[in-house]
């Protein structure tokens, strides 16, 4: 009997999510997002449903097995109708694929590409409304409460990322453990995360793990050509541990960096919020919005095990079916946007996105079979909104010198010049202590924008002045690495004192 292979895409996902200045409406859209692929999924699906059957279901994708075709119709009839309608501008790109025998890899192909097709028809806008309709301020659409706290117009959108912002579901993913204590003590205005008014700094971190992609492909044309395997099984069982791994990694994080903090915080004052708050954390993905000066250390400590868990929870596959692919665990990349409180939520995304696709092209430079753990970062001085390479030009250059060092990698690269994480945090470190020449070193870079000249005499004098400070921050050759450029014309002299600076400053 023929079986039928059932996908869905969110379209939408992240302007759904961070197209909104409130971290409420985040963490609800997130968390709705999170329901659709669970539990709103298996109510749909009714008594029928079987979790075994279930192939993939977080971060806006599911892809579940239909026994037959009667239930796959039924459920098809009403679900994406139902989530449509609860969440105008919202939708969901949907594809069937008839199964006969066996769950292949061509089964799967054409799932795939049938859903890409899907995602470029545009979905009927449902809630359009009268003209006469009270409208929400805020995006347009029909009213359809008032808030209680300000009195504000909210549509139907909004009020279903109200409600869901109750729920902790990606919290208890985090701090696992901890959950009950720590649900009401979790962050819901961006301004609950900073402690000191003067330095409201947060950061947007966005991590992928890498090489994902063809990792899979190579397992799916290893079961392919094995007669034993069931690609059905194994793949289920993949984005299981996968799933699993991230969480356990954003855990390790959590435990070893936001606890220690949390903890003497509440012992010192009473009364303090988590600074750290997951918006997105399923599959190879993870996004938070962090208080600014913990950023590095989390993101750190994610990275490490991340390639820890992520090898761990492997082995039983590699054990059971003999996958030499995944026996290595994956690495991956992150990009940490610095922005401040007031800042636009969904440019400060968009930005850490940008970055953690800089990290992925330099690490695949480096080995592009198994690209290593790094991360980039950017603090946001400008009220301009645009793409990280137009950031690159227009604020991190003065002359023949650019200011971005990075990425940073959790290892040392045999053969390439680039910095560690270490390295970057011992930097920031030394130059956080009371009598290091910040001040002096916040002019050289101004200073090589205006003049060359005045700047290489001002480092002179920074190194007479300073002489322990030398080795430690790296004076002796301030403009200490050199890069091809894009062109490939000439190199492109770059300093590491800048990203110091900036992170000393956070």
């Amino acid at each position: 009997m023929a079986k039928y292979l059932y996908g869905a895409v969110v379209h939408g996902i992240q302007s759904f999510i961070f197209d909104t200045g409130k971290l409420k409406e985040i963490i609800g859209a997130s968390e709705f997002i999170e329901e659709i692929c669970t539990t709103r999924f298996a109510a749909a699906v009714g008594k029928a449903f079987n979790p075994e059957q279930q192939i993939i279901g977080a971060a806006g994708k599911i892809q579940y097995l239909f026994e037959d075709k009667m239930a796959c119709q039924q459920f098809v009839y009403g679900f994406r109708r139902q989530i449509e309608e609860e969440v105008p501008g919202l939708s969901l790109a949907e594809a069937i694929v008839e199964v006969s025998g066996e769950l292949l890899d061509k089964h799967i192909a054409r799932l795939e590409k049938q859903l890409a097709q899907e995602r470029n028809n545009r979905a009927v806008p449902h809630g359009l409304g009268w003209m006469i309709t009270e409208r929400a301020r805020r995006t347009g659409g029909n009213a359809l409460a008032v808030t209680a706290i300000d009195d504000d117009f909210v549509d139907r959108s909004q009020k279903t990322k109200e409600e869901a912002s109750r729920n902790t579901t990606l919290l208890k993913k985090m701090v696992g453990e901890d959950a009950q204590e720590l649900e009401k003590k979790a962050p819901k205005l961006f301004e609950d995360l900073i402690v000191d008014p003067d330095n409201s700094w947060i950061a947007v971190m966005h991590a992928d793990g890498n090489n994902l992609g063809r990792i899979i492909q190579e397992l799916k044309d290893h079961l392919t050509k094995s007669k034993n395997a069931q690609l059905h099984e194994v793949l289920k069982r993949l984005s299981a541990q996968l799933d699993s791994a991230t969480q356990q990694a954003a855990y390790q994080a959590y435990k070893r960096v936001i606890k220690p903090v949390y903890d003497k915080e509440q012992q010192e004052r009473g009364k303090a919020y988590l600074p750290i708050r997951p918006v997105l954390l399923g599959g190879d993905d993870i996004t938070v919005v962090i208080r600014g000066e913990l950023a590095l250390d989390f993101t750190a400590e994610f990275l490490r095990a991340f390639a820890i868990q992520t090898k761990q929870a492997f082995m039983p596959l590699v054990n059971d079916y003999k996958l030499p692919m995944l026996s290595d665990g994956l690495t991956a990349c992150a990009g940490i946007s610095y922005i401040k409180v007031k800042y636009p939520f969904h440019y400060g995304v968009n930005l850490a996105e940008s970055l953690c696709k800089q990290a992925k092209a330099h690490a695949k430079a480096i080995n592009s079979e198994r690209a290593p753990s790094g991360l980039a970062f950017h603090r946001v001085q400008s009220s301009f909104v645009e793409n990280y390479d137009r950031i690159l030009d227009r604020e991190l250059k003065a002359g023949e010198v650019s200011f971005s060092f990075g990425p940073y990698f959790l290892d040392q690269q045999d053969g390439y010049d680039y910095n560690t994480i270490d390295q970057l945090q011992e930097r920031v470190w030394q130059m956080s202590r009371r009598d290091a020449p910040k001040a002096s070193v916040r002019t050289w870079l101004q200073e090589l924008k205006l003049s060359p000249e005045s700047a290489a005499q001002l480092m002179k004098r920074i190194r007479r002045m300073n002489p322990s400070y030398i080795q430690r921050l790296g004076l002796e050759d301030p403009k200490m690495r050199s890069r091809a450029s894009k062109e490939g014309r000439k190199d492109v002299l770059l300093t590491h004192l800048y990203d110091t600076i900036a992170l000393v400053s956070i």
